[in-house]
């Protein structure tokens, strides 16, 4: 960690500002919404090293500082403050012997159960904020499902995640570097007026939607084969 860094951990644990982006999804929980989720879902066929894998993803989660933030509670001046250890967790479960597929295919129940996942509510202020599912559905194959709080992930987030995951996964002993979102927050706080001035630029004319309508999620999953 930089010495930079260490000043921002420093100054900032006691409490961080909310990033302008996070607002509206925050004001919309508040109001009794459900939170919106960033999902992913893919599969994995091969020799794969379950326990290495999720060993790999915890080691992962624990180096990203905005999976250790926890949103202020009521009473408090709304934003963050810094968890000791991430606020995430890495679940593995064996379905090999629930019969999800169908004519090749997931089944109709698997993939509500995946949907439920997608849809879970992910609290802020209690955790946990996200939760990965390593579902073992062959000899040889599983299905992996990462479900974060959309206001502190989003497909960035998601695509920096895969690339420590595979990293540490291939090389563990490696040393690790990622990118402080902490730090970014208090480069925000110096300069909120021209943030929020640019955030409201960019979406000019745009007439947020945070509920989903009747019949349909909020978090749809997105399949990456």
């Amino acid at each position: 960690m930089s010495e930079h860094e260490r000043s921002v951990y420093s100054k900032r644990r006691e409490w961080m500002p909310l990033h302008p982006a996070q607002t509206g999804l925050i004001a919309a929980k508040s109001q009794g919404h459900r939170g919106v989720n960033c999902t992913c879902v893919y599969r994995i066929s091969g020799e794969l090293d379950e326990g290495r894998l999720a060993q790999s993803y915890e080691r992962a989660l624990a180096g990203f500082d905005a999976l250790r933030l926890v949103l202020t509670g009521p009473g408090q001046p709304v934003g963050w403050r810094q968890a000791d250890a991430p606020r995430t967790r890495v679940r593995r479960t064996d379905l090999r012997w629930e019969h999800i597929w169908e004519r090749g295919q997931p089944g109709a129940a698997f993939l509500a159960r995946l949907q439920r996942h997608s849809d879970r509510d992910l609290d802020l202020t209690a955790g946990p904020i996200g939760l990965v599912e390593i579902l073992r559905v062959a000899a040889n194959e599983w299905i992996i499902t990462e479900t974060f709080a959309h206001a502190l992930a989003d497909d960035h987030s998601l695509a920096l995640l895969h690339e420590a995951v595979a990293g540490l996964y291939g090389d563990p002993a490696r040393p690790r570097r990622y990118p402080s979102y902490i730090s970014m927050l208090a480069k925000v706080s110096r300069s909120q007026p021209a943030t929020v001035e640019h955030w409201r630029r960019g979406f000019d004319g745009y007439e947020p939607s945070p509920v989903a309508p009747h019949g349909h999620s909020t978090s749809p999953v997105t399949w990456e084969l």
